[in-house]
């Protein structure tokens, strides 16, 4: 028997990157693309994925918006979050 998936409320959906806020529009009410130079406005774009109408130019998404864009309500989980790609000053001379 396969079971029904839920439908996340908007509070829940609102709320799955808490930990790791994305950097939000800055109210801006047009922003103009790199490419063909059309001026779009801020909300259209934004629910256009961040994606120009004109010439299809894909504007950079942070690593958490891509997540959302694929993954379906709450089911991602992040693990090891604490990793860093930094290396120390003695792992680096040593690399050398």
């Amino acid at each position: 028997m396969v079971k029904e998936a839920e439908v996340p409320s908007p509070a829940q959906t609102s709320s799955r990157n808490r930990s790791k806020p994305d950097k939000p529009f800055m109210g801006n009410l047009a922003l103009k693309c790199p490419k063909c130079k059309e001026m779009l406005v801020g909300r259209d774009w934004e629910k256009n994925l961040k994606v120009c109408p004109r010439c299809s130019f894909h504007f950079k998404l942070s690593a958490y918006q891509r997540i959302e864009l694929l993954t379906d309500a709450d089911s991602f989980v992040e693990l090891d979050s604490d990793i860093s790609t930094k290396l120390s000053a003695s792992v680096n001379s040593s690399m050398r």
